[in-house]
């Protein structure tokens, strides 16, 4: 058995409240059991929402992981100093198992908080042999590093991190679901900076490679007393192997911490998605807050945020201005309140079991007449 750890970053805190106020607690997610749900609903078929990691897999390779678990530590090197991450993947690998020249090529010493996401898995292929660091530089080494059988073991992970990629945005679309967000502007960052390096390890011997991600470094705030995590999973889990464009935009918006217009677009984008072809603005504008408000001034408040949205959009996408969303506080702020809005909305759709029904459900006239029957009123 082959154990797979990939370290990344993670803006993802983690908090108890306690007699003295909020605590920082480790936690860790295993999401071993939706392997069963993902094979019975044949995933492998399913296009990706990710345009990173896409080598095609088969249920061979998926019937090869006999585990997967992710792990937020709550240590960085924002907390215990610029060598933090040493510590951590002491703990999970071992000392001196990794050159830390290496490990530095990996941008894990400008972690804040670090992900681990831990997977065990089965192969008839044994570990590639890592070149040192003074090996690299021979040709010859390099070229005969390349060929033979680790060619076919580099094939065979690339399908293995596709698989976890897929668990990885599983994980993420879940908790954006559970915790909604607000006002957390401060956690952008001023440019894109993927972080991460992959270690696997058989029995005392490690190969390790950098591989950068930031799928996992968007803010959550974690907030224990209000999870309800393994609940989404077992639901969502049940239509995640259909492929579904309001899951991709709203991924792809949420995707890191270096937030954009391009990101507050694709927010929108995710909105009308859940609409037919060829729906209005005005009655995206009018609908939406229907569906999801639970009293008129919500509604209000909905309907006021959406429009504003379009309006944003429409200035960016017809060329009449760029917006700088670190500059912008409004935007900024919209950009979560319109977060909330579709997280709202994709509640609706789960709460109705409209995905499980048809994976290309869209809100329609004829749909909302179904709901309304008898009046808005008496709904």
């Amino acid at each position: 058995m082959k154990k797979l750890l990939w370290f990344t970053e993670t803006s993802i805190n983690c908090t108890k409240k306690t007699e003295f106020g909020q605590s920082f607690q480790k936690k860790s997610t295993d999401l071993t059991k939706y392997l069963k749900v993902f094979t019975e609903n044949k995933i492998w078929e399913k296009e990706s929402y990710r345009n990173e990691y896409i080598d095609k897999y088969t249920a061979e390779n998926l019937a090869q992981i006999k585990s997967v678990k992710i792990h937020i530590d709550g240590q960085g090197s924002s907390t215990l100093g610029w060598h933090a991450y040493e510590s951590v993947v002491e703990r999970y690998i071992g000392k001196d198992k990794i050159e830390k020249e290496k490990l530095l090529t990996s941008g894990m010493s400008e972690a804040t908080k670090i992900a681990i996401v831990e997977v065990e898995y089965e192969s008839n292929y044994g570990l590639i042999k890592n070149l040192s660091y003074e090996e690299e530089k021979i040709v010859e080494k390099t070229f005969e590093f390349l060929g033979g059988d680790n060619h076919a073991i580099w094939q065979e992970q690339n399908k293995i991190k596709n698989i976890l990629c897929e668990f990885v945005q599983f994980y993420i679309f879940n908790l954006h679901l559970n915790f909604l967000t607000f006002g957390y502007g401060f956690n952008f960052k001023q440019k894109s900076n993927p972080i991460g390096f992959i270690a696997y390890c058989e029995n005392e011997h490690v190969y390790y490679e950098t591989n950068k991600t930031d799928l996992l470094s968007h803010y959550i705030l974690w907030e224990e007393e209000y999870e309800l995590l393994n609940d989404y999973m077992d639901i969502s889990s049940k239509f995640w192997c259909k492929y579904i464009s309001s899951i991709h935009f709203f991924l792809d918006a949420l995707k890191g911490n270096y937030i954009t217009s391009a990101n507050f677009i694709k927010l929108v984008f995710t909105l009308e998605s859940f609409y037919s072809k060829g729906i209005s603005n005005d009655y995206i504008s009018l609908v939406n807050p229907l569906l999801i408000s639970s009293s008129i001034g919500e509604m209000k408040k909905f309907r006021q945020i959406i429009r504003k949205s379009f309006s944003y959009r429409n200035e960016i996408v017809h060329g009449s201005k760029v917006h700088n969303i670190k500059e912008n506080d409004e935007m900024a702020d919209l950009f979560f309140e319109l977060k909330n809005i579709v997280t709202r909305t994709f509640a609706y759709f789960v709460n109705n079991g409209l995905y499980l029904k048809d994976n290309n459900s869209k809100l329609n006239h004829e749909l909302i007449f179904n709901l309304f029957p008898k009046g808005i009123a008496n709904k």
